[in-house]
């Protein structure tokens, strides 16, 4: 029974070579394309890139690079460090300790579980700008789940229009 099951495997096998070869082999008439369906579809162009968000110098902005940062916080994100002023007492003090992409990579391990995901959901609104600095209190923080408190950030961020994006400064 197992000889018979082999020969007709191997048989299957051979055919399905042999037709998928006479398919695509050339037939010497020098007319070797290969047919292709027409699509169905109409070309479409490639999605516009979304800017950086805090690459607008507003305070919708200001807003954008806080919650970028906040919510790459939450995930462990190292490249919001973009967000951070090198040497600024925002990066010397809470969860930064004075290295940002040292305390981005500890940031999931340190904050509580209800914490991390509250800066995965954050949106941020409110505050106000003067001249190149914008201020947004924590008030300004709203969530979708989690819980977040005070002394879990700060009562309100500081950030500076500096090299064509907001930063955070204190």
């Amino acid at each position: 029974m197992a000889y018979r099951s082999a020969v007709q495997l191997g048989a299957l096998l051979f055919a399905g070579v042999f037709a998928s070869a006479a398919c695509g082999a050339a037939d010497g008439t020098g007319d070797d394309k290969v047919f292709t369906a027409p699509s169905s579809k109409a070309p479409t162009s490639p999605a516009p890139a979304k800017p950086t968000p805090g690459t607008e110098r507003t305070l919708a902005g200001a807003r954008a690079a806080l919650q970028a940062f906040l919510r790459g916080q939450g995930a462990g994100e190292m490249s919001v460090c973009r967000y951070v002023v090198p040497g600024s007492s925002f990066e010397k003090g809470g969860a930064l300790r004075g290295n940002c992409l040292d305390g981005i990579r500890y940031s999931p391990h340190t904050l509580k579980p209800l914490e991390r995901e509250a800066l995965r959901s954050i949106s941020v609104s409110g505050g106000k700008l003067v001249g190149n600095e914008a201020t947004i209190p924590f008030s300004g923080l709203k969530w979708e789940v989690g819980d977040l408190v005070v002394s879990s950030v700060q009562s309100k961020f500081v950030l500076r229009w500096q090299d064509g994006i907001w930063k955070i400064i204190r």
